[in-house]
């Protein structure tokens, strides 16, 4: 009498391995897209965040808040911080400056000095990998700040 093994054979586990390998090779790419496409989200939303709550605690506590881009520090009363993450870069259309200021009315200033609000910039954040650009623009208009989708193969202001 012949005892039956059950189980798989080293080919059959082989086999599997290697079709299990393929499908994971196939889906790297799409991973990697999609995990630039969070960073870009993430990044785009801290940024709309530090301007909300800097002109948020700007009227609330009835002072000037200076927002700084680029920086690594801890937020405060009077200062709030954005730091760029390394894949992600930052541009800005005016020659706006790396240091702005919230003013209690709501309004973004260039200087402490100058009280003048900017009327109009936008903040392009854009993540490039593998010769593929993905971006998305902050628009500052007055007192309103907005973003627009993720735009392909578009790192520059127009």
């Amino acid at each position: 009498m012949q005892k039956s093994y059950k189980g798989f054979t080293l080919a059959e586990l082989l086999v599997a391995m290697a079709i299990i390998s393929i499908f994971a090779v196939m889906a790297l790419p799409f991973s990697l897209n999609l995990y630039q496409g969070h960073q870009l989200n993430y990044s785009t939303n801290a940024l709309l965040s530090t301007f909300i709550q800097a002109s948020e605690s700007a009227k609330l506590n009835n002072n000037v808040i200076t927002i700084n881009l680029n920086k690594e520090g801890r937020d405060d009363d009077h200062t709030r911080y954005y730091t760029i993450p390394n894949s992600i870069v930052l541009s800005t259309t005016q020659d706006v400056p790396l240091t702005l200021y919230m003013n209690p009315n709501g309004y973004i200033q260039k200087s402490l000095e100058d009280s003048t609000p900017m009327q109009e910039f936008k903040i392009q954040l854009c993540h490039e990998n593998n010769n593929e650009q993905t971006s998305r623009t902050v628009s500052i208009q007055t007192k309103l700040i907005t973003s627009d989708g993720v735009v392909k193969n578009n790192c520059n202001f127009t």
